[in-house]
C-alpha cells in the first residue's frame, strides 16, 4: 500500500462479526482501524465527522441497512460490503465496492479485497465518488431492500476485467 497508511472504519451489528474482522486485520500492512461500530447511527456520525479511506460494511442491520448508511454519508469512502447474504452482491456493485465478503470472511478473501483496494487507490477521491447521482442511487438501493419499489431491475452490471459496466434494461 502507500506510504500513508488508510484509515478504515468497520460496521456491523454483531460485536462478534467486528472483533474478527478486526483481527483479521491486525497487521495488514498501510491499514489502520480508525474505529467501529455496531450501530449504524454511531457510525453514521463517527463517518460524517471524520475522514475515513475504507468502510468495511454489513448489509442487514436494524434500523439502518448499509445502503442506507451509504447514502447519508458526506464523503463517499471505498467500500468493501461484509455480509452473510449473497442476494445484495449486485447492489453492492452498483455502489462501486471494491468487494463483497462472505461471512465467515476467510483471510484469503479478506487478502484478495485488500489487493485491489491498494490498486484501486489513488490519492485523488475518484471521479464515481463525486458523482451528484451517487446518494439517489444510494437512496434506491435502500428503498429496494426496504422493498419499496418494484423487484424487476432497471439496469444489470456486467463485469469486465476490473471494471463494471451497467446494461441498461430499458
Amino acid at each position: 500500500m502507500e506510504d500513508a497508511p488508510l484509515r478504515a472504519y468497520l460496521v456491523d451489528d454483531e460485536a462478534l462479526a467486528i472483533e474478527r474482522l478486526r483481527r483479521l486485520l491486525t497487521g495488514a500492512e498501510g491499514l489502520h482501524i480508525a474505529g467501529s461500530a455496531t450501530d449504524p447511527a454511531k457510525a453514521l456520525r463517527f463517518l460524517n465527522s471524520e475522514s475515513i479511506d475504507v468502510l468495511f460494511l454489513d448489509i442487514q442491520m436494524p434500523g439502518m441497512n448499509g445502503f442506507d448508511l451509504l447514502a447519508r454519508l458526506d464523503r463517499q469512502p471505498f467500500v468493501i460490503f461484509t455480509t452473510a447474504f449473497d442476494e445484495y452482491a449486485l447492489q453492492a456493485f452498483e455502489v462501486n465496492s471494491i468487494d463483497y465478503l462472505m461471512k465467515p470472511i476467510e483471510p484469503e478473501q479478506l487478502a484478495r479485497a485488500l489487493k485491489k483496494l491498494d490498486r484501486l487507490r489513488l490519492p485523488a477521491q475518484q471521479e464515481w465518488q463525486r458523482s451528484p447521482d451517487l446518494p439517489e442511487l444510494l437512496s434506491q438501493l435502500s428503498a429496494s431492500l426496504r422493498g419499496e419499489q418494484s423487484s424487476y431491475p432497471r439496469r444489470i452490471a456486467s463485469r469486465v476485467g476490473e471494471r463494471i459496466g451497467f446494461l441498461e434494461l430499458n
